[in-house]
């Protein structure tokens, strides 16, 4: 957890360091197995543009995925999301409601033979 924690620090410490940023949600959690999804349900507003960062423990995850859902007819659907091939996950993201949406953490590869692994995610505008 000490490595997550690290590096949510080093990530929070630069997006501070720029005055105009507003940090609005932090979340550390355990990913138990690979293939399992965070999520976080937070509500955004559509007179902001947000960027959503999650990223894994360093040591364990080399491949996490960030989705951004909307609920729609009573049916959540995916409306963002980044799903290169790298440590973290990253969404610019200007809502068009202001509303809950719901954020989908997967982390799709864990390094060597872990099975489970901690994540942050970090919402600022």
């Amino acid at each position: 957890m000490i490595s997550v924690l690290e590096e949510g620090n080093t990530r929070l410490q630069k997006i501070e360091n720029n005055s105009d940023n507003s940090v609005v949600h932090i979340e550390f959690e355990f990913m138990k197995d690979n293939g399992y999804y965070g999520m976080v349900y937070q509500r955004l507003y559509s007179h902001h543009t947000y960027k959503i960062v999650a990223f894994g423990d360093p040591e364990r995850f080399s491949d996490l995925d960030l989705y951004v859902d909307q609920l729609v007819d009573d049916e959540w659907k995916e409306i963002e999301g980044d799903t290169s091939a790298s440590k973290d996950g990253l969404v610019t993201f200007k809502p068009a409601a202001t509303e809950f949406y719901r954020l989908r953490i997967y982390g799709k590869k864990l390094l060597s033979d872990y099975t489970s692994g901690y994540y942050g995610i970090i919402i600022y505008y």
